[in-house]
């Protein structure tokens, strides 16, 4: 009788512990499949991988689940965010310029070998630290900065992002009061991503509203060790003489990486062609 007992609370736990584990999967089905969903709803894409497969922590789910006081949470897995990062990169314009790699760089005088070699050190001591490349019009600054946001992209599950400084400044100031939400969201993605490079800045003179709103991501990134890739035409010392704040944190940043290509029409490469 006694023994009957026993089986029967075994079989009664066991019961209980199956039903609670199924539970637990439906979760992450619904959870996984919500997201997906927004995920399509926001991107307007049609995959139906929300994270990367063959990630270790997540295993391809895109969240991290969590249970606290009978509760499940849940938070986006850097994964996801990478993937989010690499669909927003498809869209921009350096996205098929698949010819600039470390490999296609000419590096044929000493100038653009060390801005090579400077460039490849970047990468393989990336942690928070900036890298910002200034000076001749031509003289492949995109191409070394791309290169290196594709290397660190491809080595590192880490989000990341490109933007043209006067393009984002001027699709920030189209947007309305109404679409307060939509700059929010722009601002928010551009200070949180996990690398930002930065294209073209600061090339035409930027108004005080254009500062404040630099200003704002870049003192966020500054704060909270969020690295960024920088060209400009101008070299770093411009740059402080524009706007003193902005440039000092970049400077203390790049300290290590801060390139500076003379300015020479000899050096811009679309003259030679």
């Amino acid at each position: 009788m006694c023994i009957n007992n026993k089986e029967k609370v075994v079989q009664t736990l066991e019961s209980i512990l199956k039903d609670k584990l199924q539970a637990i999967q439906n979760l992450i089905n619904q959870q996984q499949r919500i997201s997906e969903d927004l995920y399509k709803v926001n991107n307007n894409v049609n995959d139906n991988t929300l994270g990367l497969k063959g990630c270790k922590i997540c295993n391809g789910i895109g969240l991290i689940l969590r249970q606290e006081n009978g509760a499940t949470y849940s938070r986006e897995c850097e994964c996801f965010k990478k993937k989010l990062s690499q669909e927003r990169f498809s869209k921009t314009e350096i996205a098929n310029k698949t010819e600039y790699t470390f490999k296609n760089y000419k590096a044929n005088e000493k100038w653009q070998k060390d801005i090579l070699k400077q460039a490849k050190s970047y990468v393989s001591n990336f942690k928070d630290n900036w890298f910002y490349i200034g000076g001749q019009i031509g003289a492949g600054k995109t191409h070394i900065c791309t290169a290196i946001l594709r290397n660190i992209g491809e080595l590192n599950n880490i989000s990341y992002a490109y933007i043209k400084c006067d393009e984002e400044l001027e699709r920030l100031k189209q947007l309305t009061y109404e679409q307060q939400e939509e700059y929010s969201k722009i601002m928010f993605n551009l200070k949180n991503i996990g690398l930002l490079f930065i294209d073209d800045f600061f090339r035409r003179t930027p108004t005080e509203a254009d500062k404040a709103k630099i200003f704002d991501i870049i003192n966020f990134r500054y704060l909270n060790n969020k690295p960024c890739i920088l060209s400009s035409e101008k070299i770093l010392f411009e740059i402080l003489n524009i706007d003193e704040a902005i440039g000092s944190r970049i400077f203390e940043k790049a300290k290590n990486f801060n390139i500076e290509i003379e300015k020479e029409v000899s050096k811009n490469y679309r003259l030679k062609r």
